[in-house]
């Protein structure tokens, strides 16, 4: 559908309520397709899938205020943000002293100069304008792609440092937050085995509670990207022995912390034995929905359905397939697993 504002919304369970003070809106997309003549991406439009789940089941973001764009063009772009403008307009007009949250999120090329929507670009400058057009208090972007540091990078911004990064969720904050998968510099990649991008891959872990390191049941946009970061560059310093070094660029003001997931009521949950590494693949979607390694937090907010769980610990390693109905928690032991085979090699594909 392209005619006026029918864009691909996103219809899933519905999330936890969120805050009456603060409205949620994101728009998230994935393109697998570049320009000029790179070959296409296979995980970029299921990263996007990935996250816009994950937002809408933890995340507090309406079904309707969740815009999911695969594979479209940049006029389906930029009509996904006039909609989001149109909604908060009409959010403040019947709440005139609540507060927004923006989030933008993209998977696919990029030259370092633009994101690449196929055969189309839209220019960094051009995505941080139109954020700044919906008028949200905070907006993030969080991009995944090759070169993304250097373009998110704001004028009078500064890049964290030490991950001492700190919004509130209350939005005494104000400003923009930009996060990229990698440096102005540095290839993004794919990983064949966990079915999308590193970075993605461990953002979206890290948001159903393996970035929840204090057991508050909640995460943070400081934990997320915390997490995602070290992850990423432990797994990709195995690829080029240099790594893809995720960058947090922000302007704000005021302090405090934003809550990115609500884990205290979970839709499904999963508590992990211990182990150096878990992975859990949604079968119905054939997908790898998130992965734990080490001594990160055990317990996984999930959707309801069918899962596949596989551990390795010492050198074994073993799995189980198992039925998540609403509300349920699964606490599998060690010994109740069954013994499986190792888990193949990780593979990667450079993006542009």
């Amino acid at each position: 559908m392209k005619a006026g504002l029918a864009l691909s919304l996103l219809i899933l369970a519905a999330p936890l309520a969120a805050a009456a003070q603060t409205r949620r809106i994101a728009i998230v997309v994935g393109s697998n397709a570049g320009s000029d003549e790179l070959p296409p991406l296979r995980y970029a439009e299921t990263d996007a899938g990935k996250m816009a789940r994950v937002l809408v089941e933890l995340g507090e973001v309406a079904p309707d205020d969740l815009l999911l764009l695969q594979g479209r063009t940049a006029a389906d772009l930029e009509r996904a943000f006039v909609l989001a403008r149109a909604r908060l307009t009409q959010h403040w007009a019947q709440h005139p002293r609540s507060s927004a949250v923006m989030m933008f999120y993209f998977s696919g090329h990029s030259d370092g100069e633009s994101v690449e929507l196929g055969a189309e670009r839209v220019s960094y400058a051009r995505v941080r304008a139109l954020l700044e057009g919906t008028g949200a208090d905070v907006r993030i972007a969080v991009v995944d792609a090759c070169k993304s540091g250097g373009g998110l990078r704001t004028r009078g911004g500064r890049p964290a440092e030490g991950f001492e990064v700190h919004l509130t969720d209350a939005l005494q904050s104000r400003g923009e937050v930009f996060i990229s998968s990698s440096s102005e510099a540095e290839l993004a990649h794919e990983s064949n085995e966990v079915m999308g991008g590193f970075f993605t891959h461990h953002f979206v872990s890290g948001l159903r509670g393996a970035a929840d390191v204090n057991a508050d049941k909640r995460v943070t946009l400081y934990e997320a990207y915390r997490y995602a970061y070290e992850r990423t560059l432990s797994a990709t310093e195995l690829l080029d022995g240099r790594g893809q070094h995720a960058t947090f660029d922000y302007r704000l003001s005021g302090r405090g912390e934003l809550t990115l997931t609500q884990l205290s009521s979970p839709p499904a949950l999963v508590a992990l034995p211990d182990a150096q590494r878990v992975l859990i693949t949604d079968l119905a979607r054939d997908q790898v929905v998130a992965e734990v390694l080490g001594d990160a937090p055990r317990e996984l907010s999930l959707a309801p359905g069918r899962y596949s769980l596989t551990v390795t610990r010492d050198g074994q390693t073993r799995g189980a397939r198992i039925v998540l109905a609403p509300n349920a928690a699964w606490r599998p032991e060690w010994a109740e697993l069954t013994l499986r085979s190792a888990p193949t090699t990780r593979l990667a594909s450079k993006r542009r």
